[in-house]
């Protein structure tokens, strides 16, 4: 860098080393004034001790094959010892108070994805830096709590946690400005990638993977998928297509010898599957239950393919576990796993609110059969790709509504019917929805949305608040939200339209208590949302809740005016 005694004048052309910059070609910038004097105060401190520790250097790598050591933004050091059999792993975290390495759980280290690449490396690199951030913004903000209290009590509005939290969020934003000035977020998040990848054995690893299918392991999965190896050994070799399962289940039951008997699965009392909390699911109650009492189920469950598990681990609720082998159970065409796993997505998007009998099981076999029979044509037609385009689990989601709604009463499908004939019922029932809440008793029904329209994240968020915007959604987005006017217009519900450039969706919360819960999140014929929806749909359930509980204080406010008569 070019400097007189006043400023930098320009930086002169160097090429950074890949993730090796050393702390004199990044020079620290200049603290500001933040906030409130605590977020101030927090904010100041947290700023030395973090660019103390990391400036341009985002992970360190020591040691050999037997002891191996990675520190990751001079803030974690993971220490791996290899013994015979298996490893020793130390994670510490570094105190800037007592300036010391102190031992951690391994669960107090970020988040870190083991697969990814392009902006899942930037991820990783946010994580770090984000981690960090917050870790020397509560260490400062405890060397200063008595002053905090203080300060914090004068600001009514303001507790020492939201203090912590505001200034983490301007530090976070500070370092990830000054760390992109000198390298991009996707390389650094690869040197911290290629530095971790160093601690990783080939065999646990692809272990870990045939058991997290989906995005991949977690660092901290890994560990208990390798403290675990020998249970998961045994596992593969018995059955290893439920090795997806195992990630639903405590790791303190994966050696038990008897953890798929089928005694095991025929009560929620003896079931090893982790207990889930009760929820809400298209407005009612529901319970991951994961029974299977039927030998027919059960002799279809323990031959179902390992994709076609995991995915259903990773969506079931409530009954949909024990109904859709069920009904997988009854269909007599053969289907490839992706079908079997859009066939889960469809179930598990309409938990069905009453048990199933034995002549709705053989009812929802036919449906399915008939959307096998259509997979295998269109294949067969016009290749993979354009099957799975034409034929999506959503296109299977309109017709079980159908069947719900209309079909069931009536007794279809009839084993002459096909899947053509199954999509122009559904789609002469979703029509008549749509008119049964255009006509003179609906069209006029409003309500009040507590979250106005507003952008999260660059994504529109806007309130569905009337009848009419309802059915508007529903011809846009082909699906049957517009059917839900008396439900919103009840208060028991909330829908929001959910776009950013091309991407649309449409949010559905439940109340649950005192919370506003996601009940349903669906795009264009009822497809699943976009992935980068998820998280915004979550904070808007947290900005209703939010702005729900202030709406009841304030009524209980008033209520209180009222009857003192100051009102």
């Amino acid at each position: 860098m070019i400097s007189n005694t006043a400023f930098a004048i320009r930086w002169v052309g160097r090429r950074l080393g890949f993730g090796k910059t050393e702390v004199n070609h990044a020079p620290i910038p200049a603290k500001r004034l933040v906030g409130s004097p605590a977020c101030d105060a927090v904010y100041r401190i947290a700023h030395n001790w973090a660019y103390e520790r990391f400036v341009n250097r985002m992970a360190i790598t020591t040691g050999d094959d037997d002891i191996a050591c990675v520190e990751l933004c001079g803030t974690w050091r993971i220490t791996r010892i290899r013994l015979h059999p298996g490893y020793h792993w130390g994670f510490h975290r570094w105190h800037p108070v007592k300036q010391d390495w102190l031992p951690i759980d391994g669960r107090q280290l970020p988040e870190i994805r083991l697969l990814g690449r392009g902006p899942q490396r930037a991820t990783l690199a946010k994580a770090l830096i984000a981690g960090a951030c917050r870790w020397y913004c509560e260490a400062a903000a405890e060397t200063c709590r008595p002053a905090l209290v203080v300060l914090t009590q004068l600001r009514a509005t303001q507790s020492v946690e939201q203090t912590i939290e505001w200034a983490q969020e301007i530090l976070n934003e500070d370092r990830l400005r000054h760390k992109r000035r000198f390298e991009p977020l996707d390389r650094a998040g690869g040197v911290a990638a290629a530095a971790i990848w160093k601690l990783i054995d080939p065999d646990h690893f692809r272990a870990a993977c045939q058991i997290f299918m989906g995005g991949g392991p977690t660092f901290s999965e890994y560990i208990t998928i390798q403290s675990k190896f020998d249970a998961i050994k045994k596992v593969r070799a018995e059955h290893p297509n439920l090795l997806p399962l195992l990630k639903a289940i405590p790791s303190q039951l994966w050696a038990d010898h008897n953890l798929f008997a089928q005694y095991r699965w025929c009560s929620v009392d003896t079931t090893p599957l982790k207990k889930q909390p009760a929820h809400l699911v298209n407005g009612h109650l529901a319970r991951y239950t994961a029974i299977i009492p039927g030998k027919r189920a059960w002799r279809k469950f323990v031959s179902t393919p390992a994709p076609v598990i995991d995915s259903l681990v990773r969506t079931a609720t409530g009954p949909v576990f024990q109904d859709f082998f069920d009904v997988l159970a009854l269909t007599r065409e053969p289907a490839a796993s992706i079908w079997q796993v859009r066939m889960v997505n469809a179930f598990c998007s309409r938990a069905f609110p009453f048990q199933l009998t034995e002549r709705d099981a053989v009812l929802l076999a036919r449906v399915c059969d008939c959307f096998f029979v259509q997979a295998r044509a269109l294949r067969n037609a016009n290749g993979w790709n354009e099957s799975l385009r034409a034929l999506t689990a959503g296109m299977l989601g309109d017709v079980l509504d159908w069947w719900h709604h209309d079909g069931r009463g009536r007794g279809l499908p009839t084993a002459q019917a096909t899947w053509a004939s199954l999509r122009r019922l559904s789609q002469v029932w979703e029509r008549g929805q749509i008119e049964q809440v255009q006509d003179a008793a609906d069209r006029h029904l409003s309500w009040d949305s507590l979250v106005s329209a507003t952008e999260i994240d660059g994504v529109e968020i806007v309130p569905l608040d009337t009848a009419r915007k309802l059915a508007k959604e529903g011809e846009t987005l082909h699906h049957c939200v517009g059917s839900y006017a008396r439900i919103c217009y009840s208060n028991t519900q909330r829908i929001f339209s959910l776009r950013s450039g091309e991407l649309r969706s449409t949010l559905r919360l439940a109340l649950e208590g005192d919370r506003w819960c996601v009940a349903e999140h669906r795009s264009f014929c009822n497809d699943p949302a976009p992935q980068s929806f998820c998280k915004i749909a979550e904070k808007v359930a947290i900005a209703y809740t939010a702005a729900a509980r202030v709406a009841v204080a304030q009524d209980q406010k008033n209520q209180e005016l009222l009857t003192n008569g100051e009102i």
